[in-house]
């Protein structure tokens, strides 16, 4: 990354306050001139040791690695060098909420706890930002709660324990209520990793097990959030000591208390019941001595998820919504998200009984689960619970989905019953209009009976119903069995077929195969993709670690789709781009053959009326393709047949014959007249020179 060279103060930025001061600098809160954007810049003060140079490289590398991960607090990619003070400046998102450390130690002087409903959902989103550094290569090597920044200060403590309390709000309090309600409505990130000056690249956060030699001399982590691996003469640092370090971070969350030593974990201090079951589980799973014993990222990561979803349908600490929408004047309207839960849920047991929220004494009440009332003019025993279920997907009423889960519907229940695939199929007295014709537009899209709810969500594009239904157990045991996959269904394909990228993100997440095979043919997703020129498609497949290496049933690579795709009008014009990708990420594919021989280049000009790009051939001559290359038919680039007639691409097409010319092969093999501008003539049927 360039760095700007300054010889003073920095014209692009306005200083407005110091936030705070560390080890290697301070940061303070700038003003960026050009937009009057809030920001925050890190100086990083390089003049006591050269290796905290070393140190600020690595932060900047390490930082430059992540898009827009949602989790991850975001770096502008603006860099200066002052080098009249030797000081590295980094510029970053300003987040207003201060450090996690900050809400702990609050907590602590109040002799108080973090509200069970928000301790989970942050403890959900750290976790996820784990996993992401993790499937980014980077161990971070200082996780702790100084290093997670809030999006928005954390102000509603004293009101959600009122309101779990049943105690009347005051209108400060009703206020607040208002404004986490507007907050819930579209749960935008609170919680942001930073501080990645001690992380590093390292094939081993890939890999459970595997560990790293520190090379940093200096402070390596913080003492109380250190596993025990990396204290002493010969630290080694692995995706495992990250997620004790984890495990610290989330019990000191629970908690509102410093972590115990690894030599006192025998008699550690238990987190109080408040929390869920699970979360308290993976917790001290996350802290034990033995690395090979804690789990790795996306397994506290589905946990914790799971965790939420447990807390959500407490009736003391979750149903924030419905409990809040109650205590609150004003119309708030209908709000959705996985916190909403229907209107007439009932439970059992007293929701004004208080909690002691500074003693680990209560535990979880039991919750009576039942469907939603219907709509009026149903009569009760209409009211099945997987049809509730299927509708809310149909519609994308994430509501009506906990009503119907919490009535014990199987999310794992296909998108249409024994009779959803007959012509003669009737709508289910819940299905509302809306339902019922995106029920019928889902039938004509997949033509088959077995479509789980999952692929029917991603087809309709509702990423929030998709996540909801993973997390309530919809994955299945058979998802990444290539010998039961339908590309028509299954849910990766659909998500490709639909361009829907943040589905593919929540199934990757959720452990679906990237390169699953369909049974047969043995076309994988990347395959789809560059068949269709869905170039933005086939980058987050790439990213995310599918494989351009893999080859079909007859032999095509991904590469060989891109260059044959059948292009639809929204994507005409990225099948270059899609090439390009794909030989950025395979270079030596570029004249790899597929089973009868077909090379990248032979495909693309035989396909040239199809797709008619001329940049995509011209590409594939920069990159290195051999237009002489035979396949076993005997035809190269040169004569192989256009695809709708009988007539060689090159007589059809003059510009395809005057671009396979421009090859460095065509320049040491053709004849010397060949070469002269303007007399470009095609070579002999199966004849090439040499």
């Amino acid at each position: 990354m360039t760095y700007r060279q300054l010889t003073g103060r920095d014209p692009e930025y306005e200083f407005i306050a110091a936030l705070g001061q560390g080890g290697f600098g301070t940061v303070a809160k700038v003003r960026r001139v050009r937009d009057g954007k809030i920001m925050a810049c890190k100086a990083i003060d390089c003049r006591p040791d050269p290796n905290i140079f070393m140190f600020a490289t690595r932060e900047i590398d390490t930082w430059s690695t992540f898009g827009s991960e949602k989790y991850i607090a975001n770096f502008s990619k603006d860099v200066a060098w002052v080098d009249q003070t030797r000081t590295v400046k980094l510029y970053m998102d300003f987040y207003e909420g201060g450090d996690l450390q900050r809400v702990i130690d609050e907590c602590r002087h109040e002799a108080t706890l973090i509200h069970p409903f928000i301790a989970t959902y942050w403890a959900m989103e750290i976790a996820r930002g784990v996993k992401a550094c993790h499937d980014h290569a980077i161990i971070h090597r200082d996780l702790k709660p100084s290093n997670v920044l809030l999006s928005i200060p954390y102000t509603y403590n004293d009101v959600l324990w009122a309101v779990s309390d049943g105690r009347e709000l005051n209108a400060e309090q009703s206020k607040l209520g208002r404004d986490f309600l507007e907050w819930l409505a579209n749960r935008p990130p609170w919680c942001h990793i930073t501080d990645f000056g001690l992380g590093k690249f390292s094939h081993a956060a890939r890999v459970s097990g595997q560990q790293t030699a520190a090379s940093f001399v200096g402070v390596m982590g913080t003492p109380g959030f250190m596993a025990p691996e990396t204290v002493g003469n010969n630290p080694n640092f692995s995706i495992k000591s990250d997620i004790y370090s984890l495990g610290c971070l989330l019990y000191a969350l629970c908690c509102s208390d410093s972590p115990p030593r690894p030599s006192n974990l025998n008699s550690i201090p238990q987190i109080p019941e408040i929390y869920p079951q699970r979360l308290r589980d993976i917790i001290m799973r996350c802290m034990d001595i033995d690395p090979n014993r804690r789990p790795n990222s996306r397994d506290v990561s589905n946990e914790v998820s799971e965790a939420y979803v447990d807390i959500m349908d407490h009736q003391t600490f979750g149903q924030m919504k419905s409990k809040l929408r109650t205590v609150t004047p004003g119309n708030l309207g209908e709000l959705s998200g996985l916190g909403g839960l229907m209107r007439n849920l009932q439970v059992t047991g007293n929701p004004t009984e208080q909690v002691n929220r500074a003693s680990p004494s209560p535990v979880y009440p039991a919750i009576s689960r039942r469907a939603p009332d219907p709509d009026p003019g149903l009569h009760q025993s209409q009211v099945n619970p997987d049809d509730l279920l299927r509708e809310a997907v149909y519609t994308g009423d994430t509501r009506k989905m906990a009503g119907a889960l919490m009535s014990r519907a199987n999310p794992g229940i296909l998108a249409f019953d024994e009779q959803g695939m007959n012509n003669d199929w009737s709508p289910r007295p819940l299905f509302t209009a809306l339902g019922l014709r995106r029920a019928k537009a889902a039938r004509s899209y997949f033509k088959s009976g077995y479509v789980t709810l999952v692929s029917l969500a991603i087809y309709l594009g509702h990423e929030d119903c998709l996540l909801d239904l993973l997390t309530a157990g919809a994955r299945g045991s058979n998802v990444n069995n290539s010998s039961d996959c339908d590309m028509r269904t299954h849910a990766m394909f659909v998500a490709v077929d639909r361009h829907r990228l943040v589905a593919i993100n929540i199934l990757q997440e959720y452990g679906y195969d990237l390169n699953i095979k369909e049974k047969g043919s043995g076309i994988m997703p990347l395959c789809m993709a560059a068949g269709l020129g869905d170039a933005e498609m086939v980058d987050k497949l790439l990213k995310l670690g599918a494989s351009p290496r893999i080859s079909n049933a007859r032999g095509y690579y991904p590469l060989h789709y891109a260059c044959s795709s059948q292009v639809v009008s929204k994507f005409r014009g990225k099948e270059v781009d899609c090439v390009d990708l794909l030989i950025t990420a395979a270079p030596d594919l570029i004249n790899t053959p597929a089973t009868n021989g077909d090379t990248p280049i032979i495909r693309a000009v035989a396909r040239f009326s199809v797709h008619n790009s001329l940049d995509l051939v011209e590409k594939l001559i920069s990159a290195g393709a051999n237009p002489w290359q035979q396949n076993k038919a005997k035809y190269s680039a040169y004569t192989v047949r256009d695809h709708k007639s009988e007539i060689m691409a090159v007589k059809r097409f003059s510009t395809v014959r005057a671009a396979l010319a421009k090859s460095e092969y065509s320049r040491t093999r053709l004849p010397r007249e060949l070469l002269i501008p303007g007399s470009v003539r095609y070579p002999p049927r199966n004849n090439p020179p040499g």
